[in-house]
């Protein structure tokens, strides 16, 4: 079972999925065709069946795994455990693809089969809490410790999807139209509060900008994805703008308290994180003083966190509002070290902590999906004079300065983003989630009121990696 799970790092949380034609594929490839006839050979497809679940491919490794659970009896050699672990991995896949009702007969099984294994009580729990059912996933993974001899591991769960379940329950701003617009709480914000956080995001955006401008080229190319060997490349272009990588709305998004925190993180670029935070965070934070209800505070995770749907990069930060009502939750979510190799993080979780409308992952197979991108444009008459970042000249030749001068790696200066149509937030929701969708837009839109303009882009795809068709509102 070790190392299972999908690998495919990115700054902004997506992963590698399967294509639209592996998901609606009934059968794995010619490695899994072949007659299982021993005991060897069960083991041998059980491990290919998690190398497919390391790359991401849910429907194929899904396939395998019900093959394999299938097949199990006919093998008598094999322990409770080994079975147990068999349906435990069928019921993650099944999740994965949107099979709620076959993932949760699979986990039901697993944990008849081994009460003593952790991870039949986890993904069963996960896969209630994706059903909806707060309290069954509770349920589940109390009766859970009754019988693992390690504890520590569901007890944190415990506490996460004990969170979950109060925010759910108490926050109706999450709900559509569950509370009125005037009543959230940007509305609430003096009018000289709100011009300071606005002069701030101008900050933020001009420190920013005078990061990206001073990159040299190869950190450049790693910022937007390209990976370290190819950066050096000089075939690789320096990319022409820096609109994607952007922070900048997050930090708005933060500081008018909507977001309880924002994830800072890039997936080719493992050290781009903390020089970002020490070039960007750390001077516009020192400048900005005191709020209303907002204090802000910055935390390195010097671990991975592997969600049910991806795994992010190594060494991210997360700038925290302590203020927010979902403080404790975002605690619960991101501060503890879970086991990287497993899947060890419902994205219900991470959706709430970031405060997505909606999960990335389907609710029933082959859904739709759509990307949606909020672009906020300056209101004429509105611009807040930024705090310039001073103008500071260092060496920052040193080892790696030198080996792109080797390879001639010429650097040009990034375009700047244009001040009137600013990407700010993006986030996935699935078919039948819009109105969820257009609610989370409602209610960002109204926080900017008076001071720019929100719109949206609604892109259709068949997984977050391959778009296709767009429209814009």
């Amino acid at each position: 079972m070790e190392g299972f799970g999908p690998k495919m790092s990115s700054s902004n949380g997506e992963n590698k999925t399967d294509s639209a034609a592996d998901t609606a594929s009934t059968s794995p490839p010619t490695p899994s065709q072949a007659p299982v006839e021993d005991l060897l050979q069960f083991h041998q497809r059980f491990q290919y069946a998690v190398g497919q679940m390391n790359e991401g491919r849910w429907a194929v490794a899904l396939a395998c795994f019900d093959f394999l659970t299938e097949l199990a009896s006919s093998f008598p050699q094999l322990d409770s455990n080994q079975v147990a672990m068999c349906f435990a991995c069928q019921a993650l896949c099944a999740l994965s693809v949107g099979r709620l009702d076959d993932a949760h007969a699979a986990a039901v099984k697993a944990k008849a089969l081994d009460p003593e294994y952790e991870k039949t009580h986890e993904f069963k729990a996960f896969i209630e809490l994706r059903q909806g059912k707060h309290e069954e996933a509770i349920k589940t993974l109390r009766s859970g410790l009754d019988w693992v001899a390690e504890k520590r591991r569901l007890e944190e769960l415990l506490a996460l999807f004990e969170s979950c379940s109060k925010v759910v329950a108490s926050e109706a701003i999450l709900q559509p139209d569950g509370i009125r617009l005037e009543d959230a709480p940007s509305a609430k914000l003096a009018s000289d509060t709100k011009a300071r956080i606005f002069e701030s995001y101008e900050t933020f955006r001009a420190y920013e900008q005078k990061f990206f401008d001073d990159l040299n080229c190869v950190d450049m190319k790693r910022l937007v994805g390209i990976p370290f060997w190819e950066a050096l490349d000089e075939e690789h272009d320096v990319p022409a703008t820096t609109a994607d990588q952007s922070l900048a709305g997050d930090f708005l998004f933060v500081l008018l308290g909507l977001k309880p925190c924002a994830l800072i993180g890039y997936g080719q670029w493992v050290d781009g994180a903390g020089k970002v935070v020490d070039g960007v965070f750390r001077p516009v934070l020192e400048r900005l003083g005191q709020l209303d209800g907002v204090e802000l505070e910055m935390h390195l995770l010097e671990h991975y966190l592997c969600t049910t749907y991806c795994t992010s990069p190594y060494n991210m930060w997360v700038l925290v509002n302590r203020k927010h009502p979902r403080h404790d939750h975002v605690r619960h979510t991101f501060f503890h070290a879970f086991d990287p190799s497993l899947p060890s993080l419902p994205e219900e979780a991470i959706q709430l902590a970031l405060d997505y409308p909606t999960s990335v992952e389907p609710l029933v197979p082959n859904t739709k999906r759509f990307r949606v991108t909020y672009f906020a444009k300056r209101l004429e008459g509105k611009e807040h004079p930024a705090m310039k970042p001073p103008l500071v000249k260092h060496d920052k030749r040193g080892i790696l300065g030198s080996l792109v001068a080797l390879f001639r790696c010429r650097k040009r200066r990034v375009g700047e983003v244009p001040m009137e149509r600013m990407k700010v937030a993006e986030y996935f929701y699935n078919e039948g989630e819009e109105e969820k969708a257009a609610w989370h837009f409602r209610l960002y839109g109204a926080a900017v009121e008076g001071y720019m303009q929100m719109s949206r882009e609604v892109t259709e795809a068949t997984d977050p990696m391959r778009i296709s068709g767009k429209r814009e509102e």
